[in-house]
């Protein structure tokens, strides 16, 4: 049938008669077609001024293309009449004096003067259609949106309907033969069913259909496929002057060469990347966006062999990237043959979410590499993987933030990629780790990849200002092991050592190491510019290397200000190797009980506390926990997204990490989690017609009983809620997998931040409950792999009624697979005890690593002044005791070390660089900021203590935590004015 517009007029008396003039209009004439095969030709006229008065009208129809074809006759029927004015009249013609063809359709009234229809288009016109014949073929593919399907055979009529099983269109178009007829479909197609034994789609009749009773049909010619879908770019923002891979994640290509086009939002300009089909992932497309485009926001539009597309507005952004100037990379130098952990200190950026990598060397080509294990968190330095196989050479880092692009920049050279003949040196350790000043400081740099080095060194002050720049010769060098001297100006300073390569130039350097001036006894304390989420009182404080350029330290336990008001919380703050310390925070693994005034040590990654008070009693706990490291977390490998045609997610973007919960039986980290995973983000875009279901996978972790998948929404604005989504039991196999229907919300519940430690395992227990203990771990002087967790003293009473201790027993520690692995014993009690009881001591170890006077191979135990009464009586038992660690730990014969003992109580003390320096304490009842030192003169030879003239803490303090490492002295929490408990935290060189 042809439409026209139809307007009902009623002309009313004044058309009424035979008048002089009045010309008919057709508005339709149904049907526009008849099958040849029927044995009449009926139309239905409808219009305007079809005269009911007098002889019915006449209809004409004359054939378009023989005009020798004519054929008058009446009209049989007038309806819809007012007076003698109608507005539809019907016709009817014998078949035989109509042939196939098209034909000219006129009205002529009855009357005088312009009594005739004009001809006007199609809507005076009717044909008289054969049955189509279709040329077989085999299945042609047909995308639900837009899809077009082409047939061939011979009278094929533009006026006719195609029909994929039901599903039919209008808008066809032949060639002026008919024998090729092309069928657009505008609306949303229904997929075709899918077999289920194959998978495949089941091919769908076509039926053509030129008329009523005049149609064709051609048996499983067509297979209605969903076309292809653009569901996320990864990454969705590239720094712009780089050529830049990307992935697209799509669904429904059908073909091995899709097309990808690339336009300026708003514009049509298209321009054809470079695409292939990801070989490891048919679902995702490579394409490569070229470096000469300008910044700003680009649509992508993908277009398979069928022709089917998808368009997605917005897809990529192009950022410009400013110069980072004041970004620290370390290491500077990696190796192609193995992935390498950087740090990326001082970003200026909230996230760094997208970091590249690209060669720095200028060129027309140059591209940037993503990233995909980067690990951030608010106002910490940023970690990434540099993969291996990257070409040798120079590179820039180019971090990008998605949501605050003026904020992307770029870190010119952060690093070389070195040869493979040539990997860079890296360090172990130094020995010793701290050093008293002479003529000729000399020490040991063990680690590998030495190459007849260079070795230079720079001297800063505790502010971080540098006083001195030099160069050194080497005494001895090894491809392990270089000894140097190095002349150091006065002053208690941190070197820090660079050693190059003479055949490449790669460097790296030493983590600081202090160095004491003989006459220096006033060791400068500084705030640290960050405090404690928790105030504390009589915690436990250690420092724990993660890296050759960061440490954390972390305060332990304490209480709130009285006795019964224990703490199970740990706070951890960051220092870089500039002696940046960043801001503290609780870790989310606590203590299993609440404990102030117990002791802690560290050996490696591991932290160990002994003994304590619980708020009731002292006890004999022990326990034990690894501050996480990143290798030991999941890595997601892979994700993707999958349709559903009733759960999903709603549109967006989503960030995914997971970590792993390791089994009760793990030695380090029992039924503990690890750290997550490198962070995945994932855009689910809107979907026709289904849903679509985010799908991850990542390796197995060895040991692990289950996964915590997290998801975060990522938005500036967004109140969607975000944390620990789901739990994924361990299912045996290499690869593990999670899919996102969407049916579950996030917990309020996140993962485990940077520093934080594993489970605390509980350890076989102290012999005597002790709070108060000097607590303190010596290597064995022979057997590296071995150390001795010593308790000292203590209190198996309450700190308002001691009873103080006077013996020692100690816990032998092994350690194995590079120290990953520690295996413990019971505590065994000395044979040997103190001279006198005392607690609220302190336990120290002197070893050539940290005092230059103890002979290499010899290790002794000190315990240092402490009290046999309570805080408040404040009864000292002053004199220092020293004894020589025999064979498997056993301490000899506890000796007086010739000193008097500090004259304060509850201050903390260190023994390092020939000194024991007691920092604070109680005078009185009143905490004091000040220090007292003695000088180690022989293994057992300590002078009294004097007052360290100017050596004033920032904050007046005692039952502070205490902590050294390499040097570097940390006073955290304590008691001040009116014993309250304090949250700030301050530090020295020493």
């Amino acid at each position: 049938m042809y439409n026209h517009w139809y307007l009902p007029v009623f002309l009313g008396a004044a058309l009424a008669g035979c008048g002089p003039s009045l010309e008919p209009q057709i508005n339709t004439i149904t049907p526009g077609a008849i099958c040849n095969l029927l044995p009449d030709r009926t139309f239905t006229i409808t219009g305007l001024g079809f005269l009911g008065d007098g002889e019915p009208p006449k209809v004409t129809l004359a054939k378009v293309d023989d005009p020798s074809v004519v054929v008058t006759v009446p009209a049989a029927k007038l309806e819809r009449c007012l007076d003698v004015n109608c507005l539809s009249l019907t016709v009817s013609v014998p078949k035989e004096q109509l042939p196939i063809g098209k034909y000219d359709v006129t009205i002529a009234n009855d009357c005088s003067g312009v009594c005739t229809s004009s001809t006007s288009g199609l809507a005076t016109q009717v044909d008289i259609v054969d049955v189509p014949q279709l040329s077989p073929m085999p299945p042609q593919t047909v995308c639900r949106q837009r899809g077009v399907l082409t047939l061939h055979g011979s009278s094929l009529y533009a006026g006719g309907t195609v029909s994929i099983g039901r599903n039919g269109t209008q808008k066809l178009t032949t060639d002026p033969g008919g024998t090729t007829l092309t069928a657009s479909f505008p609306s949303l197609l229904p997929p075709s069913a899918l077999d289920k034994s194959s998978g495949l789609a089941i091919p769908e009749d076509v039926t053509v259909r030129n008329a009523e009773g005049c149609e064709s049909k051609l048996p499983s010619a067509a297979v209605v496929i969903p076309g292809p879908s653009l569901l996320f770019i990864e990454p969705p923002v590239a720094p712009q002057g780089y050529s830049v891979q990307v992935s697209l994640f799509v669904s429904g290509v059908s073909g091995s060469a899709p097309q990808v086009q690339l336009a300026k939002t708003g514009t049509t300009n298209y321009q054809t990347l470079s695409a292939v089909i990801d070989p490891t992932h048919p679902n995702r497309l490579l394409a490569t966006v070229p470096g000469d485009l300008p910044a700003g926001t680009y649509d992508m539009v993908v277009r398979d062999l069928t022709g089917c597309a998808a368009t997605m507005l917005g897809a990529l952004q192009l950022s410009t990237v400013r110069n980072f100037t004041d970004n620290q990379v370390a290491p500077a130098f990696v190796s192609p043959l193995q992935t390498t952990s950087i740090t990326i200190s001082n970003l200026a950026t909230a996230t760094a979410e997208r970091v590249f990598v690209a060669p720095s060397e200028p060129s027309q080509t140059k591209t940037a590499t993503l990233l995909t294990s980067v690990h951030y968190a608010s106002s910490l330095p940023v970690n990434a993987e540099v993969p291996k196989g990257l070409p040798p050479g120079k590179y820039d880092l180019l971090i990008v933030e998605p949501y605050a692009y003026n904020n992307s920049g770029i870190v010119r050279s952060a690093f070389t990629v070195t040869q493979p003949m040539e990997p860079p040196l890296f360090f172990s350790r130094t020995e010793p780790e701290a050093l008293v000043a002479g003529a000729d400081t000399v020490f040991t740099i063990l680690g590998g990849n030495f190459r007849a080095p260079l070795v230079t060194y720079s001297c800063r002050d505790f502010r971080g200002t540098t006083l001195f720049d030099g160069t050194t010769a080497i005494a001895f060098s090894a491809e392990d092991s270089v000894k140097v001297t190095i002349n150091p100006p006065l002053g208690s300073v941190a070197c820090t050592v660079r050693m190059t390569n003479s055949d490449n130039g790669s460097y790296a350097d030493t983590a600081a190491i202090t160095v004491t001036s003989p006459l220096q006894t006033r060791p400068t304390f500084i705030k640290s510019g960050v405090d404690l989420s928790t105030a504390r009182r009589a915690p436990a404080a250690v420092v724990v290397r993660t890296s050759q350029s960061q440490r954390f330290i972390y305060t332990i336990g304490g209480d709130r200000g009285a006795d019964s008001l224990p703490l199970n919380t740990v706070d951890a703050a960051l220092q870089d190797a500039n002696l940046t310390m960043y801001r503290s925070y609780g870790v989310s693994q606590k203590l299993p009980v609440t404990l102030g005034f117990l002791g802690a040590v560290s050996i490696g990654r591991f932290i160990y506390t002994v003994g304590g008070f619980n708020g009731a009693s002292a006890v004999r706990d022990v326990y034990r926990a690894q501050v996480l490291d990143r290798r030991d977390a999941p890595q997601i490998s892979d994700w993707d997204l999958r349709h559903d045609p009733n759960q999903g997610l709603a549109q967006g973007q989503y960030a995914y990490r997971v970590s792993a919960v390791m089994q009760d039986t793990d030695p380090n980290n029992p039924g503990g989690e690890t750290l997550p995973s490198n962070t995945v983000t994932v855009r689910v875009p809107l979907a026709q017609g289904s849903r679509l279901q985010p799908v991850l996978t990542w390796p197995r972790v060895a040991g692990a009983q289950s996964y915590l998948v997290y998801r975060d929404t990522v938005s500036m604005t967004s109140s969607a809620p975000s944390g620990r989504l789901a739990t994924v039991v361990d299912n045996g196999m290499a690869t593990q997998l999670y899919v996102d229907t969407g049916a579950t919300s996030p917990a309020s519940a996140s993962p485990l931040g940077i520093g934080s430690t594993g489970a605390w395992k509980t350890l076989p227990a102290l012999n005597t409950a002790r709070a108060g203990a000097g607590v303190v771990v010596i290597p064995d002087p022979i057997k590296p792999d071995t150390f001795y967790l010593y308790a000292v003293g203590g209190n198996r009473g309450i700190p308002s009624s001691p009873l103080p201790l006077s013996s020692v027993e100690y816990m032998t520690i092994t350690t194995a697979n590079g120290g990953t692995q520690h295996n413990v014993t019971g505590f065994t009690v000395a044979a040997n005890s103190l001279p006198s009881a005392r607690w609220l001591l302190s336990g120290m170890a002197a070893t050539n690593a940290q005092n230059s006077n103890i002979p290499p191979g010899e290790a002794y135990l000190y315990a240092g002044s402490g009290i046999t009464s309570s805080i408040a009586v404040g009864v000292q038992d002053k004199p220092v005791y020293v004894a020589k660690i025999g064979p498997g730990g056993e301490p000899g014969v506890f000796i007086s070390s010739g000193s008097a003992g500090a004259s304060r109580i509850g201050g903390g003390s260190v023994l390092l660089n020939n000194q024991l320096v007691s920092f604070g304490g109680f005078q009185g009842s009143n905490p004091i900021a000040v220090a007292e030192r003695a000088t180690l003169s022989a293994p057992l030879s300590l002078s009294d203590f004097t007052g360290a003239v100017g050596s004033m803490l920032t904050t007046a303090r005692a039952l502070q935590g205490t902590a050294v490492e390499g040097g570097f002295i940390y006073l955290v929490g304590g008691a001040g004015a009116g014993t309250a408990a304090l949250t700030c935290v301050e530090s020295a060189i020493w």
